[in-house]
């Protein structure tokens, strides 16, 4: 395959950080999470992904984590699809793409400050999912009407199962956006 057919099959999505959007939605070792966006070439519609990898609940599971499910130090400042969901050649390939990298360990559902957890780190899913979303859809000009399929793997998906309901009502999403849910085990 050549680097030309590699490109147009390639989804290259750019690294924002929720540092200066919010300064509480934090990963597991207090760092500023981040979100990977793709503006598409169909601007009506949206595809957010949260990206799975189990949990911890206290500070012997917390610890026996990688690295890379409690930190966002690893991530660089894009991220590229040639398979699979995100790239070019899926269905929704040519939507506008948020991908929600997993540095939460609470299936992205809490919103706890390190002070008040067993495990004495931050879970703070719920508010980078929030978060990350307003933002996106704010650069995005996301409006009433757009389509979004909202989803994620594993604890990615259990995270999207809960705030599916809940992104319209509280406000992280417009009035009337048509929202549908993609939840992988």
């Amino acid at each position: 395959v050549t680097s030309a057919v590699r490109s147009r099959r390639t989804n290259t999505l750019h690294r924002v950080s929720l540092a200066d959007v919010d300064p509480d939605a934090v990963c597991n070792d207090g760092r500023p999470a981040a979100y990977y966006w793709k503006r598409g070439d169909d601007p009506r519609s949206w595809f957010v992904f949260l990206e799975g990898g189990g949990w911890c609940w206290d500070v012997e599971s917390c610890r026996s984590r990688d690295a890379h499910l409690t930190s966002d130090a690893w991530v660089g400042r894009s991220l590229s699809f040639g398979q699979g969901i995100m790239s070019r050649q899926s269905p929704v390939g040519d939507f506008n793409i948020v991908y929600l990298p997993y540095c939460s360990s609470d299936a992205h559902m809490a919103d706890v400050g390190a002070e008040d957890t067993a495990a004495g780190v931050p879970f703070r899913g719920a508010r980078i999912v929030r978060s990350a979303l307003r933002h996106a859809a704010g650069i995005g000009g996301m409006i009433s009407g757009d389509i979004v399929v909202f989803g994620g793997g594993s604890a990615g998906a259990r995270g999207a199962m809960v705030h599916l309901d809940t992104l319209e009502p509280s406000g992280v999403v417009p009035q009337g956006v048509r929202l549908l849910g993609y939840l992988d085990s």
